[in-house]
């Protein structure tokens, strides 16, 4: 997906390399998907804990995601100054300063940004999350709670964010540029959250078993073909299927 994003959209087309770009951009989507799933659930496993720390929580967090980001936001002020013509920076030099401040801080992606660097937008939403978890523990009180009441709490802010994005997904903060409920893919975060709170439960430990887990995934694909049409590329006529 990044490939497509950063050289993919540069090939001919219509043409089977740039086909074949744009379906490994198809598939990479669930890939992040995938991602937001996971960190919800390794990030609730540690915010969850008697032990957590949320001084070391931030910490680790900062460690793991800014090292290789600041390497490639170097990248791309040296790049932006060699090929001018393709740099995201303009106007004032405040105006520039502020957009790299914004960039540098994960904002463009869950703020109606332009990301510096464009396939960074998801660290917004890691980022959002890893704040917005140790929150709700505070607010909720989920600690405390045992697994029904976390997993109950946990559902209900999840279709609540469904329900204003389904009503109010183009409200917007000029102020802040922001749409705060058009991003109905934090919710996956909750996915995670859920599935560690039900691994805690012993039927589903139970059920989790490699047999039952193969049945699952057969299950998806043979009854959700949506990703097999997508994958059906036309080039020069013909029909290409990637699959």
């Amino acid at each position: 997906m990044h490939y497509h994003f950063s050289l993919g959209v540069q090939l001919a087309s219509p043409s089977v390399s740039r086909s074949l770009s744009t379906t490994l951009q198809v598939i990479g989507h669930p890939g992040v998907d995938l991602f937001f799933l996971l960190s919800g659930y390794l990030i609730h496993s540690a915010v969850q804990s008697r032990n957590f720390r949320f001084t070391r929580f931030l910490g680790k967090r900062i460690r793991r995601l800014y090292p290789v980001f600041i390497f490639l936001f170097v990248v791309y002020l040296v790049l932006s100054v060699v090929v001018p013509e393709r740099s995201k920076l303009h106007g004032s030099v405040l105006s520039q300063a502020l957009y790299l401040i914004a960039s540098f801080l994960f904002l463009p992606g869950l703020f109606d940004i332009t990301p510096f660097i464009y396939v960074a937008w998801s660290l917004s939403y890691e980022a959002a999350y890893c704040l917005g978890s140790p929150a709700a523990f505070w607010i909720f009180r989920l600690r405390q709670k045992g697994v029904a009441r976390r997993v109950l709490v946990v559902l209900s802010l999840a279709v609540l964010y469904l329900a204003l994005h389904h009503s109010l997904r183009d409200f917007r903060i000029e102020a802040l540029n922001l749409r705060p409920f058009a991003h109905p893919r934090l919710v996956l975060f909750a996915g995670g959250v859920l599935l560690f709170e039900l691994r805690q439960t012993r039927w589903l430990h139970e059920l989790l078993q490699p047999p039952a887990e193969w049945v699952a995934i057969v299950s998806i694909g043979v009854h959700d073909d949506s990703v097999w049409r997508r994958l059906v590329v036309p080039v020069r006529g013909e029909t290409i299927l990637f699959a």
